[in-house]
């Protein structure tokens, strides 16, 4: 009888509406849920560092935010945003606070998520039927690294609007020829420019789609030339202090790039020693997106390239997909954020491979697996937003458990727990700097903190899981053997951890990249100090060779 009536509500004139609708009601849900995730402790560091540009700047008296990692646009854009908040409620802190300016990049954030998704449905529509249109919407608003970003205050929900317009004028441009397409690009790439330099990239996407349309000749070189100056006007406009500030800009992004290629080494690239190019990525596209995604997308291009003239609206963006990843995926720093920009050309692709099935019986196993899998794994993993963060309950537990004037050791570059206080509470605290090159003298002043100390706290996994794949560090990583082992007088008293959940069921992805856990759902440890064992025991414990 349901099935009876669902076929009947099926064949209702609006029934593609109304999926639509609820499509976008649930990418609203997940992207909008809970944004104040962790009451404000601004525990992602580029959140902090967005709040700290923010409050320095004054538009329109003061533009230079004095950091250059990001371009303008979005400091700008939270900046004024901020003013008029602060206006209309009569309230200073919108313009000073990080909490409270964080909760504006995250509104943004999950609003520019919530676009992207429109424009996935956009694109879907011009490229395939309408029932695939649908499902690429679908996976779209349930991608779980699109619904992560989105509750962080950062630019990556800005850039993949940005580039799914700039993909989406380019399948207008190339279908109609009309020029309000290129000059719609040109403002759009002006504004990615904007965003973050990474943008530049996209660039890509336009000029391919301008060249399949005119030919090479000296009329579609002055079409080029117009429009990167147009794009040039719009990067300067809502952008100036990158130009103002050029030496400083070009300073902080040859660092990045020195970072991003393992040139310089520091401590949060530790994770990627000895890690492989292409693989790696490939994994962590898995906990992104889905497995199931990855192999119907992999079919997705086998069957594009088969099919390349019937499919020639999508040359620009798979042009900049494939030209991208071959070029990201290299690097030796690969963070997952480094991949969203990929992540489209996955889902248009299964699109794709959807839509060219012929067998009903496939399509329909095909498209289950897909709907299911991005479904349990969006499900699970908003939980982390709708349950208190693991470090406020971590810190709670401290605050509960461990006496005032206790000696709490805990680990650099990692947040400091207790994170808050119910009350103001006096401990002791000593730090245990890891990251620095093994030698005697680190070792001996780590035996002496570890004697000294009556709890170590350690707040993520961002040490012991990355310390250890150096070979600078061998003690270092004994000493993490030896602790876990309990072997160092200091007792596991307590762990938390939070994971994706559905059903009361954890899906633990402790492997994964290190960025992907560490700022919302890290694993917190709790060591005593039960032996009260020497300085020199210690020492010689660490320092033996295993």
């Amino acid at each position: 009888m349901l099935i009876k009536l669902f076929n009947k509500i099926k064949k209702q004139k609006n029934f593609h509406l109304l999926l639509l609708f609820f499509i976008f009601l649930l990418a609203a849900y997940l992207r909008f849920s809970n944004l104040n995730w962790d009451r404000g402790l601004a525990l992602h560091p580029d959140e902090r560092n967005i709040a700290r540009a923010v409050v320095n700047l004054d538009w329109p008296e003061k533009t230079d935010p004095e950091f250059y990692a990001y371009n303008g646009f979005p400091l700008f854009l939270t900046d004024i945003s901020s003013q008029i908040i602060s206006y209309l409620s009569n309230d200073i802190q919108w313009q000073t606070d990080f909490a409270k300016i964080n909760l504006i990049t995250r509104a943004y954030s999950a609003l520019f998520s919530f676009l992207t998704v429109i424009f996935f449905y956009l694109i879907g529509k011009e490229l395939f039927k309408k029932k695939t249109s649908l499902i690429i919407t679908f996976l779209a608003s349930t991608t779980v690294t699109f619904i992560q970003h989105a509750h962080f205050g950062v630019t990556e929900s800005l850039l993949l609007l940005e580039l799914l317009i700039l993909t989406w004028l380019s399948i207008k441009l190339i279908k109609e020829k009309k020029q309000k397409f290129l000059l719609a690009m040109a403002i759009v790439l002006g504004i990615s420019f904007a965003t973050k330099s990474s943008a530049l990239a996209f660039a890509l996407v336009p000029i391919s789609a301008l060249l399949m349309v005119h030919q090479l000749k000296a009329k579609t070189l002055l079409k080029l030339i117009a429009f990167f100056g147009i794009s040039a006007l719009i990067f300067f406009t809502t952008s100036p202090n990158t130009f103002f500030n050029f030496q400083k800009f070009l300073s902080t992004m040859q660092y990045e790039q020195a970072v991003a290629s393992g040139q310089e080494k520091i401590f949060y690239t530790m994770q990627f020693i000895n890690t492989t190019p292409y693989l790696f990525p490939i994994k962590t596209l898995m906990w992104q997106s889905s497995f199931v995604l990855l192999i119907t997308a992999g079919w997705g291009f086998y069957l594009f390239m088969k099919n390349k003239e019937k499919y020639k609206l999508l040359w620009p963006f798979m042009l900049f997909s494939a030209l991208y990843f071959l070029y990201v995926g290299r690097w030796y720093a690969k963070f997952n954020r480094y991949l969203i920009p990929f992540i489209p050309a996955l889902i248009i692709l299964t699109g794709l491979s959807i839509d060219q099935l012929k067998n009903k019986k496939i399509e329909k196993i095909l498209i289950t697996l897909l709907l299911i899998t991005h479904s349990i794994w969006a499900l699970s993993f908003i939980q982390i937003y709708q349950q208190e963060h693991i470090r406020i309950t971590a810190s709670r537990w401290i605050e509960n458990n461990i006496a005032e004037q206790s000696t709490i050791l805990h680990e650099e570059r990692d947040e400091r727990l207790p994170v808050i206080f119910s009350e103001p509470i006096n401990y002791q605290y000593l730090l245990l700097e890891l990251y620095q090159v093994d030698s005697l003298e680190k070792i001996n002043n780590l035996s002496e903190q570890l004697a000294k100390g009556d709890y170590l706290i350690i707040a993520s996994q961002r040490l012991y899981r990355t310390i250890p794949r150096s070979d600078e560090h061998p003690y270092t990583s004994n000493y993490y053997h030896l602790l876990f082992a309990e072997e160092l007088g200091y007792q596991k008293i307590m762990g938390f951890a939070s994971y994706p959940k559905l059903l009361g069921v954890d899906i633990k992805d402790d492997g994964v990249e290190e960025t992907f856990r560490v700022f919302d759902h890290p694993t917190i440890f709790i060591f005593k100090n039960v032996d009260h064992l020497s300085r020199e025991e210690l020492f010689e414990m660490i320092i033996e060779k295993n």
